[in-house]
């Protein structure tokens, strides 16, 4: 479900929490914490497209603000990103600013593909740090 409110205030924990309980087989826990640096952000979306799973990265992004139109268009376009493989994940700044080492300045730039499944997607995200986590930002 996509909302633009923490589960705590939309009433979603009870959702999350029997399906924690359900006892059913299920893959691999995901980490259940925020990745807490940029390494571990970094880390956590090489993860994701080798599992070709567009809702990990989904995961991953700062969502504040985001309409249900604009949520559908972007949660396309990380599918597409995340259905090749990875060919790499640049560190640098924003177009437009001036320094990689300001929160504002951050980017992280995702490369996936290959010339045998419909050539290179690429996208560069923002870094947001909030309360000691690090976030994707559109």
């Amino acid at each position: 479900m996509f909302s633009g409110l923490p589960c705590v205030e939309n009433g979603a924990t009870d959702v999350a929490a029997a399906a924690a309980t359900s006892g059913a087989d299920a893959a691999p826990a995901l980490p259940s914490t925020c990745p807490a640096s940029r390494d571990e952000l970094r880390d956590r979306i090489s993860a994701a497209v080798a599992r070709r799973d567009p809702n990990a990265l989904a995961g991953l992004l700062r969502w504040n603000g985001v309409s249900g139109g604009a949520a559908k268009s972007r949660l396309h376009e990380l599918g597409e990103l995340a259905q090749r493989p990875l060919l790499g994940i640049e560190a640098g700044a924003l177009a437009g600013t001036s320094s990689d080492t300001d929160a504002g300045g951050d980017a992280l730039r995702v490369r996936t593909g290959s010339n045998e499944s419909g050539g290179v997607r690429e996208h560069t995200f923002g870094i947001s740090a909030s309360t000691g986590c690090f976030w994707l930002t559109w």
